[in-house]
């Protein structure tokens, strides 16, 4: 999945699907890769 389907999903699910704090770096994790290196 492209990092612009995943984000909406990790923000949706926050708390109740992925524990809030590891989602909270996840996002920081996607916001950070502004050249998409971590597409795979």
């Amino acid at each position: 999945m492209t990092q612009d389907a995943v984000r909406p999903e990790i923000e949706k699910n926050m708390g109740t699907q992925f524990d809030a704090n590891v989602a909270k770096y996840m996002l920081e994790i996607i916001d950070e890769d502004v050249n998409y290196e971590l597409h795979e």
